[in-house]
């Protein structure tokens, strides 16, 4: 399990939800997982938001992205806690 947590500042929106392990170990797989349990994440094949920047580590992932005025939303993963609190 996973916890993830989406902000989107402009929109004033913040969601944190937990989320299983894809089981594909890709970013687009998690990105597609993670766009299944939290829909208010932008779609970049659908909308003009674009993931400009991406990165993994073994605890974290980070997808940031941007639209075409400048806003901007960010999604992170703790791949390792199953809850928010939990260990």
């Amino acid at each position: 399990m996973a916890v993830v947590q989406f902000r989107n500042q402009a929109a004033n929106i913040e969601v944190n939800k937990s989320m299983p392990t894809p089981k594909k170990q890709t970013l687009e797989a998690w990105f597609k997982d993670i766009r299944k349990i939290i829909p208010q994440v932008p779609n970049p094949k659908d909308t003009d938001w674009q993931i400009h920047h991406q990165h993994a580590t073994i605890q974290w992932i980070t997808f940031e992205m941007q639209n075409s005025i400048g806003e901007r939303c960010v999604v992170i993963v703790d791949r390792t806690k199953s809850q928010f609190g939990g260990r």
